[in-house]
């Protein structure tokens, strides 16, 4: 443990309120409960974006249509990816997403597996997105919202397209290519087989902040 984490801990240690023992004795035995309590207690960070999902482009030709008039890119096997799209939704949701890297999950090592990732994401109470939720993130969301050079990975289930690869979709805003007096536009990528397998812990990753329920 290095000297800021011990820092950390007595502090948080010298703070803790006063509990019975009964309640200490409930923490005690629900670490994961208590890792995603003090997730949110100390990461100090609100959603990233919220996009209406489940809206129109209901076919994989809807959606290029609607991402080529926003000047919206797909590079490489999205293409193929977006052939396979299973639309699960079809009324209008408003959707709440979360960036988070795989080391503020609390994952171990220099690599680490998709599930690992998203293993740490849901015991803290995060979702994965459905596959279209990221294309209305491209349809909606300003250029800005990611930094030039940048990308995050989908947090999803992989999509199976042709001859068996599998793969992930990636927002990007790369310059791939686009001239330099142009700014680099959001565009659509993929992370695919063993790449996604198992990839630094660094990693970006979105995934959906699910909304308390109404009878909650």
């Amino acid at each position: 443990m290095d000297k800021q984490t011990g820092k950390l801990i007595a502090r948080i240690a010298e703070n803790l309120p006063n509990i019975n023992a009964d309640l200490m004795q409930e923490w005690i035995d629900d670490p994961v409960g208590l890792k995603k309590a003090l997730f949110w207690a100390l990461i100090k960070r609100s959603i990233w974006t919220t996009i209406r999902a489940g809206v129109g482009h209901w076919t994989a030709s809807g959606f290029r249509d609607a991402l080529a008039s926003r000047e919206r890119k797909i590079w490489g096997p999205a293409d193929q990816m977006l052939e396979q799209l299973k639309i699960t939704n079809a009324t209008g949701t408003d959707v709440d997403l979360f960036v988070v890297s795989g080391v503020e999950l609390g994952c171990k090592g220099r690599n680490v597996t998709h599930r690992e990732v998203y293993d740490r994401a849901q015991e803290i109470g995060l979702a994965l997105c459905r596959p279209e939720v990221c294309l209305c993130l491209l349809l909606q969301a300003d250029d800005n919202i990611l930094v030039m050079g940048t990308w995050c990975l989908v947090g999803m289930e992989p999509i199976q397209y042709e001859n068996d690869h599998i793969g992930i979709f990636m927002i990007d805003r790369e310059h791939r290519g686009v001239q330099s007096q142009n700014p680099a536009r959001l565009g659509l990528g993929a992370l695919c087989d063993n790449n996604f397998r198992m990839m630094p812990v660094e990693y970006q990753w979105i995934f959906v902040l699910p909304r308390p329920s109404a009878s909650a």
